[in-house]
Order: structure tokens, then C-alpha cells, then sequence
């Protein structure tokens, strides 16, 4: 059972999250109350985007063996997914009380907050996130747009060709490009020496 655990692992590491849950169902199927195949399920279900259904997973987790930090981060984010910000920002808050060097929550909780229209501490938790994962392409978007929305493009310059430089979906890449030339355009613009009438 352990080796198709970590195999799950691998495959939720590799975005690979309904070739896990096949994995992990089967897991609980035998067993319905192996403690890692069913807060891995409730990872893999919050990110192939069936958050009810992580949700159930993971309160059933909290309720059978307590709070852990992985397990509240899979929760909050569920959450969030459903549009939940509040509570999960809660839920985030106490994984972060448990685990208060995880680059993971940090950056969640950034994302969170920015949510809920507190800027100064989405930076502050995106820029903490970067420091103790500074090769994490989602932390460096996520910061160099939370940056940009500041009306702070010269910080989020080197975020975004950070992202070009560490391996990256290509989505990411894509959307770091367009946000180069917006950006690129702006100093542009500020440069370019008026003209008088």
C-alpha cells in the first residue's frame, strides 16, 4: 500500500491528479480510513477542481485524526475554490500556526487576502512565500502580479522573467510574456519625452 501511496504522490507532485485519484480510491476502497490515501484524495479532488468533494474528504480527515498543517492547507483552499475566502482564510491561518515555514500556505494566504482586499498583507505573505521558496514559479506570479496591481511594475519585472527561468507550465510562461510587454510598454510610455502642441 505504501509504494502506491507514493505513487500517488508522484503523480499529484506532476499534476497528474485523476491518474492519483484512480490510485487513491482504490486505496480507500480497502481501506477506508488509511490516514495519507484520503488527504492526498482531498489534494488531488481540490486541484482537478472538485472542491465539494475535497471538502468532505478533509473535514472527515480533521474530525477522525486533528489538525495538520497539509491537511488544513487542502481545506483552505478548497475553500477558497468555493468561493469561501473568509473561511478560508481561517482554516489557512491555522495551518500557518502550524507550519509557519511552508512556502505553500504563505502564498496561499497571500492569494487569500488579496481576495479579501488586504493588499498590504497579500504582499507581505507572497513576499514571505518567495523568500522560503524563491524557485516556485506560482509564488513569483502571484507576487509580481500582486505588484503590478500595487502600481509596482519595476518589482514585478524580475519576478515575471523568473518565471521564464525555473521549469513552468506553459500557461505560466505565457502569461508571464504578456505581463513583460504590459509592463515593458508602461516604462515605456513614462520615458518617452512629451511633445509640445
Amino acid at each position: 500500500m505504501e509504494e502506491r501511496i507514493q505513487r500517488a504522490q508522484l503523480l499529484i507532485m506532476d499534476n497528474r491528479y485523476l491518474d492519483a485519484l484512480e490510485i487513491l480510491t482504490e486505496i480507500l476502497r480497502e481501506e477506508p480510513d488509511e490516514r495519507e490515501a484520503l488527504r492526498l484524495a482531498g489534494t488531488a479532488w481540490m486541484e482537478s477542481g472538485e472542491a465539494g468533494k475535497a471538502v468532505k474528504a478533509l473535514d472527515y480527515y480533521r474530525k477522525r485524526w486533528g489538525d495538520d498543517a497539509k491537511a488544513l492547507e487542502a481545506l483552505g483552499c478548497s475553500h477558497f475554490k468555493l468561493g469561501n475566502y473568509g473561511l478560508s482564510r481561517e482554516i489557512l491561518e491555522e495551518a500557518e500556526r502550524l507550519d509557519d515555514r511552508n512556502p505553500s500556505i504563505e502564498r496561499n494566504l497571500g492569494v487569500v487576502y488579496h481576495h479579501l482586499g488586504e493588499e498590504g498583507k497579500s504582499i507581505r505573505r507572497l513576499e514571505q512565500s518567495n523568500e522560503l521558496g524563491p524557485d516556485d514559479y506560482r509564488t513569483m506570479y502571484a507576487l509580481a502580479m500582486a505588484y503590478m496591481l500595487a502600481g509596482r511594475p519595476a518589482e514585478a519585472e524580475p519576478l515575471l522573467e523568473g518565471v521564464l527561468k525555473v521549469p513552468t507550465p506553459e500557461e505560466f510562461r505565457t502569461l508571464a510574456r504578456v505581463n513583460l510587454k504590459r509592463i515593458h510598454k508602461q516604462i515605456e510610455t513614462r520615458e518617452r519625452p512629451k511633445t509640445k502642441d
